[in-house]
């Protein structure tokens, strides 16, 4: 009896091997794979010509991890350069005024040693630190982020 149903599954087993898989890709980025057509997706295997059809995607020299799909829009140089220094004013905008708040923070953080008797004083000077702290790490990202511009 046992045999029989191991028959029967191998017989089954080449059909799933056979299945047409598509995938698609969400908004953010997630992959979904299935074996049903997906809103959005394409199919990547195709029962009837699996391994043929992978085998000439690799002959025409396409890849199945190109950077972005052949369907995304492109834009002229152009446009992309004009967005590039509409980034960089905006970036080099936000740089000078993390600089501008991270020179109030420290005369606020000088004020507020300057009354080391306030009952406050500690209070303070704490808030005064970690003020610094982000704006100093504020500025770095930005230099950062310009520097990858340049």
């Amino acid at each position: 009896m046992k045999i029989r149903y191991l028959l029967a599954l191998l017989c089954v087993l080449p059909t799933w091997a056979l299945a047409e898989i598509y995938k698609a890709v969400d908004a953010n980025g997630h992959v979904t794979y299935s074996n049903a057509p997906l809103k959005g997706g394409r199919k990547i295997i195709s029962s009837q010509h699996g391994q043929e059809q992978r085998d000439t995607n690799k002959a025409a020299g396409t890849s199945r991890n190109t950077a972005s799909p052949t369907t995304f829009p492109r834009i002229d140089s152009e446009t992309q350069k004009n967005r590039d220094n509409t980034r960089q004013k905006i970036l080099q905008t936000e740089l000078e005024s993390e600089e501008k708040l991270l020179i109030e923070a420290r005369k606020a953080l000088k004020d507020a040693e300057s009354a080391p008797t306030d009952p406050q004083f500690a209070v303070k000077t704490k808030s005064a630190l970690e003020q610094i702290k982000i704006h100093e790490k504020n500025i770095e990202a930005l230099t950062t982020e310009l520097s990858k511009l340049k």
